[in-house]
């Protein structure tokens, strides 16, 4: 009852559920689990905490365990401990596509630039439809002035896969910084135009290249 409910996004029934389920069963670790998951949502961190930690204590390997300790440390922010529980989620479950974005995020907020690499190339590799990560790539060679003949696209790439209007802006204003970077000072200004026009009165679709 307690996974019918949280399907249907009712968490105030479904934990209700899941500590009674602990109550009878101080041992489901599982249910300790969706606890903490759903204190998570309710930004009930600390509940959540000792809940995933119960969950972790029982030796079972659940999926997501090591994914949600890693959000509370990197809330928290202690990436290092994060670093070490997104690294446990992927050694478990190593086709949860969201942990290779979490791993890439922190990599750059330690300015490790070449392992976010390698945890992007990684996402578009499981998720070539991605959109975000093509571009991150291409933020990542232009701040290390390499491989910069495969930042346009990549951002194109992203740019096609993008079905969010709200995104383009950005999207074309990362494109004229490669221009104006690969001193195309023509292409640069089109771009920014763009962006500037696409922000003001919206698009249906991206333009044709």
């Amino acid at each position: 009852m307690g996974d019918l409910y949280f399907i249907k996004g009712d968490y105030k029934k479904a934990e209700e559920y899941f500590n009674l389920s602990v109550k009878i069963s101080p041992l489901n670790y599982y249910s300790y689990f969706k606890i903490g998951v759903i204190n998570i949502r309710k930004n009930n961190i600390e509940s959540a905490k000792e809940n995933l930690i119960k969950a972790l204590e029982s030796g079972n390997n659940i999926e997501d365990l090591y994914y949600y300790l890693g959000v509370i440390a990197k809330r928290e922010g202690n990436l290092k401990l994060a670093l070490r529980y997104f690294k446990g989620e992927v050694s478990l479950f190593p086709e949860n596509y969201k942990v290779y974005k979490s791993l890439a995020e922190i990599y750059k907020k330690l300015s490790q630039y070449e392992k976010e690499i390698y945890y992007l190339k990684v996402i578009i590799n499981y998720k070539p439809e991605s959109v975000e990560p093509y571009f991150e790539l291409a933020k990542a060679y232009l701040l290390l002035n390499r491989n910069l003949s495969e930042t346009v696209p990549l951002v194109l790439k992203g740019i096609q896969n993008c079905k969010d209007v709200k995104k383009l802006p950005e999207a074309y204003m990362l494109l004229s910084e490669i221009y104006k970077f690969l001193g195309d000072s023509k292409k640069a200004l089109y771009y920014k135009k763009l962006s500037i026009k696409i922000k003001k009165y919206g698009l249906s679709k991206s333009p044709v290249f």
